[in-house]
């Protein structure tokens, strides 16, 4: 994922410790009042990754909450999942 206007990548490795197959996701950025500052919906994968480049409006700082939600398997029976992430803009 590249966040914020200077197009700083953030790549923790071996953070992740396994791949998990996902079908879709969507994703929503707030601001610091609950104000959607950018979304994108029914995000496909390829080999289950995706670069999502995000580029916000200018003069966006402070605290950010990055939701990736409405996550959906491959596999019919595995439920929906999210994760939320806090961050912050310079």
């Amino acid at each position: 994922m590249t966040v914020g206007a200077s197009g700083t990548q953030y790549n923790v490795p071996g953070s992740i410790l396994r791949i998990v197959p996902i079908k879709s996701f969507d994703m929503t950025i707030y601001d610091s009042h609950g104000k959607v500052i950018w979304n994108i919906a029914n995000q496909k994968t390829s080999a289950g990754l995706k670069l999502v480049h995000v580029v916000f409006p200018k003069g966006t700082s402070g605290p950010i909450t990055i939701s990736i939600h409405n996550i959906k398997s491959p596999l019919s029976n595995v439920p929906t999942d999210s994760a939320d992430f806090a961050a912050k803009v310079a």
